[in-house]
Order: structure tokens, then C-alpha cells, then sequence
């Protein structure tokens, strides 16, 4: 847009400087001697002037824009070298916690339009910090570190939205399924609602048939709310439920027991 407005403007002196000359000199015969010539070359080379030094910025402009970009593409190919790395050594612990956890979401689809969205949450985040251990520092550090790759390519100025939804659908191309799921619990255990529906609405919480399963809603009421029902707000400490002998229930099971006293 900005580069459009710099062209216009170029083109538009370019255009001013002929129209002047016009409106001046409209009943002048064609002259045939070189001072004229020279003098409207002289002249019209005002407007010329100001487009070229508006191409020749135009054209700076793309080039760091390119370069930036370049710098970039390299600075986060590292970063997605390094977490794959790292993600490959917590490979068994990863997927020891993605089993646990989509046991609760085997079923088929059932219907949660009366859910809650905070108490849904609170189910999510009881799943999360009873089967990952909060001081499972290494897991932890994953989770962090996927926020920081994702906040490089939220935050990064210079990219249009359509480059930054680029970068996303990448990430989560490359990132593997069970991280994905365990990172969502993990954002909705801290409450990071912003992350959430970022990531929500550029599809890194899409899986594999998940909307054959309760997963798919689940993901669409915590990150955008969209099937919530108002009721009294409900405070649950997430650590202090004790979820041991509910390892195998669904998540409707959990949520009735503990809101419905069902």
C-alpha cells in the first residue's frame, strides 16, 4: 500500500510538470533549434527526476524487505532445526503423555452446547497438570520454546498477515500432532488466551479427524468461545483435583462429576 501511494506520488509530479508546460506554452509552434529542445528537456527532467528517485526507493525498500525476510527464513530454519532436535529426545515422554491425555477424547462426537467455556477450560487444564508433571522441566522448555517460535513469526513487523499465516501453516505442518494437542493444554493451562486463538485461527490445532471426536469442539470453545453458555463464573485450582482413578473417563464424565455432581 505504502509502495502505491510512493508511485502515485511520482507519477502524479511526472504528470504536473507536463500539465504546467501545457497550460504555458499550449500555442508554441514545435521548435528547430537545440537551445528550445534543451531547455524543455531541462524542464521535464524536473518530473522525471522524482519518479526515478521514486522507483530507485521503491526499489531500496523491496530489497531490504528481501533481505529481511531472507535473514529470517534463515534465523527460524535454526530455531525448527534446534526444536526438532529437541523434541526427538522427548519423543517417549511426549508421546507417554499424548496417550494419557486422548484417552479422554476417543469418543464419538456428543453435543456440548450447554458446556461452559471456564469450566471446560478447568477440565482441560485438571487433564494437562495431572499427567504432565509441572516439574517435568524439559517439557516444559518444549512448550516454551514453541511459544517463542510462534511469537517470532506473530510479532515479526515486516511480514504481511498472508506471510505470517504462511509461516503458521509450515509450523504446524512440522511440528508433530501429539506436541500440537499437548501445547494446547498446556496454553490453556496458563490461561494464555490470546496464544490460543491465534494459533486456533491459524489451524495449529487442526488434527487429524478431529472433528469426527468431542476434540474438535473442545479446541473451538476454550480458543474462541463460540459455543458458551453464561453462568456464574467457577473457580477450580487445576493442581488440587485429583484425577487418578478417573484416568479412563471421557471428557463428559469429567465434566458432569465435577460440575454437574453426576
Amino acid at each position: 500500500m505504502k509502495s502505491r501511494i510512493i508511485i502515485l506520488f511520482g507519477v502524479f509530479s511526472l504528470l504536473v510538470t507536463i500539465i504546467i508546460y501545457v497550460l504555458f506554452f499550449y500555442d508554441v509552434t514545435i521548435s528547430d533549434r537545440t537551445s528550445d529542445w534543451g531547455a524543455f528537456g531541462s524542464y521535464i527532467g524536473i518530473g522525471i527526476s522524482v519518479l526515478s528517485v521514486t522507483l530507485i526507493y521503491i526499489t531500496y525498500n523491496e530489497q531490504r524487505h528481501s533481505n529481511e525476510i531472507e535473514r529470517f527464513e534463515l534465523h527460524l530454519k535454526t530455531m525448527l532445526g534446534t526444536f526438532s532436535e529437541l523434541i526427538e529426545k522427548k519423543s517417549a515422554s511426549l508421546d507417554r503423555h499424548y496417550q494419557l491425555l486422548s484417552v479422554h477424547f476417543l469418543v464419538p462426537f456428543y453435543d456440548i452446547s450447554n458446556y461452559d467455556k471456564q469450566k471446560t477450560e478447568n477440565v482441560c487444564s485438571c487433564y494437562f497438570s495431572n499427567i504432565v508433571n509441572t516439574d517435568d522441566s524439559d517439557c516444559i522448555q518444549l512448550f516454551k520454546y514453541m511459544t517463542l517460535l510462534i511469537n517470532e513469526i506473530k510479532n515479526k513487523n515486516s511480514f504481511k498477515t498472508l506471510e505470517k499465516e504462511e509461516r503458521m501453516i509450515e509450523l504446524s505442518c512440522i511440528i508433530p500432532t501429539q506436541f500440537r494437542f499437548l501445547y494446547f493444554f498446556w496454553l490453556t493451562y496458563n490461561n494464555d488466551h490470546p496464544l490460543l486463538q491465534y494459533c486456533y485461527e491459524n489451524r495449529m490445532f487442526f488434527f487429524d479427524n478431529d472433528d469426527e471426536t468431542i476434540l474438535g469442539d473442545i479446541i473451538k470453545l476454550v480458543c474462541t468461545g463460540t459455543i458458551n453458555k453464561k453462568s456464574s463464573p467457577v473457580t477450580i485450582d487445576a493442581d488440587s483435583i485429583e484425577l487418578e482413578d478417573y484416568s479412563k473417563e471421557t471428557f463428559d464424565q469429567t465434566y458432569n462429576r465435577l460440575f454437574n455432581d453426576k
